[in-house]
C-alpha cells in the first residue's frame, strides 16, 4: 500500500496531514502506521511523539506564555500609559497596538493547537476547528501587514487603514472557514482541511506572494525606520517566514511523503507562530520612548513596593516596656 492514500481520501479531497493553518494536523512520522488506507488513527494516550514534535511543542509554549504577557504589556503601556501628544506618535502607538491584539488574538489559542499536536486528537468541536486554524492565518496575515504599515510610517487615517488590513486578512483567511472541519477517524477526532489538489495550490501560491514576496518588496525597499529597526525587523521577518513559505512551496509538487519537508514544515510553523512575540519585542522594546515609559514605570511600582514594604515593617514593630513600665513605684 502507498503511503500516499494517507494524504488523499477516496473522493480526491486532500487531507492535508501537515497544514499549519493547519499546524497541527497528525503526521506519520509519530504514528508509524496508517488505518484502512485513508487517513491516520491512534488511540491519543498510545501515540509516541518524536523528540522534534516535543521540543517544537515546548517552543511553542514558551512562546504562548511570552506573548501573552509581551503583547498584553504592549497594549496596557500604549494604551494608557504613553502620552500621545503627536499626531505622529498617536498613529505609531495606533500601529503597535492594532500588532499585539493581532498577536494577542492567536496566543490565545496557541494552547489548543500545541494540545492537538501531542495528541493528536480534537475534542473541541467543528466551530472552534474553524476559528482556532483561521486565527493563524488571519495572525499571520494582519501581522505582515500591519508591519508593513509601520515600516512606511505613513501617518494618515491609521483607524481605517488598520480596518483595511484586518479586513483583508480575514477574506485571505476565509477558506479555512469554508474546507475545515472534524472528521471522526475511529477512536481519534481530527480537524483538517479538505481542499482539492487545485484548491490546495491556489492557497500556498495566494499566501506565498500576498503573505510574503510582496511585504517583504515593501519592507526591505520602503521602509523609512531608522536602519537598526530595519535590520531587525528584515532580520526577523525573513527567519520567521522563509522556512513556512519554502516548505509550503516544496510541499506541493511532491508526491510521496518526505522526512526532510515534513521536518521543515514542523519548525517553519513553530518560526512562524514564534513571530507572534518576536515582532513585538522588535517593533516596541526598539522605541525609546517605549522603553523610558516601561523603565518608569517599573522605577515608581519598584519604590511604592519598597515603600509599603517598610511602612509594614514600621507599623509591626515590637511594643517594649522599660523596668520602670514594668513595675511602677507604688
Amino acid at each position: 500500500m502507498e503511503i500516499l492514500t494517507c494524504f488523499c481520501d477516496f473522493s480526491g479531497k486532500l487531507n492535508i496531514m501537515d497544514e499549519y493553518d493547519d499546524y497541527t494536523s497528525p503526521n506519520i512520522t509519530d504514528y508509524g502506521s496508517t488505518s484502512g488506507g485513508k487517513s491516520i488513527s491512534a488511540d491519543p494516550e498510545s501515540v509516541t511523539l518524536s523528540p522534534v514534535t516535543t521540543v517544537l511543542a515546548v517552543v511553542n509554549i514558551m512562546t504562548c506564555v511570552l506573548g501573552l504577557a509581551g503583547n498584553s504589556l504592549v497594549i496596557w503601556i500604549c494604551g494608557w500609559k504613553m502620552k500621545k501628544t503627536k499626531m505622529n506618535k498617536k498613529v505609531i502607538m495606533t500601529w503597535y497596538i492594532s500588532l499585539a491584539v493581532s498577536n494577542l488574538l492567536f496566543c490565545a489559542f496557541l494552547p489548543i493547537i500545541v494540545y492537538y499536536r501531542l495528541t493528536y486528537h480534537w475534542p473541541f468541536g467543528s466551530l472552534l476547528c474553524k476559528l482556532t486554524f483561521f486565527m493563524f492565518n488571519f495572525n499571520m496575515y494582519s501581522s505582515v501587514f500591519l508591519l508593513v504599515l509601520i515600516s512606511v510610517d505613513r501617518f494618515v487615517m491609521a483607524s481605517v487603514m488598520v480596518a483595511a488590513m484586518w479586513t483583508l486578512s480575514a477574506l485571505l483567511s476565509f477558506p479555512t472557514v469554508i474546507y475545515r472541519s472534524t472528521t471522526d477517524h475511529n477512536s481519534t477526532i481530527q480537524c483538517l482541511p479538505g481542499y482539492s489538489p487545485d484548491q490546495y495550490r491556489a492557497i500556498i501560491l495566494t499566501r506565498f506572494f500576498s503573505g510574503f514576496v510582496f511585504p517583504f518588496l515593501i519592507i526591505t525597499l520602503k521602509s523609512a525606520k531608522p536602519y537598526k529597526i530595519m535590520s531587525a525587523l528584515i532580520g526577523s521577518f525573513f527567519v520567521c517566514c522563509v522556512p513556512f513559505h519554502i516548505f509550503k512551496l516544496m510541499k506541493v509538487d511532491y508526491t510521496k511523503p518526505d522526512n526532510v519537508i515534513t521536518t521543515g514544515l514542523k519548525v517553519g510553523r513553530t518560526l512562524a507562530a514564534a513571530n507572534s512575540f518576536i515582532s513585538t519585542v522588535l517593533y516596541v522594546f526598539l522605541d525609546n520612548e517605549f522603553r523610558a515609559t516601561l523603565k518608569r514605570l517599573l522605577a515608581s511600582r519598584t519604590e511604592a513596593a519598597l515603600a509599603d514594604l517598610t511602612s509594614g515593617r514600621s507599623n509591626s514593630q515590637p511594643i517594649t516596656f522599660s523596668a520602670v513600665d514594668a513595675c511602677p513605684s507604688l
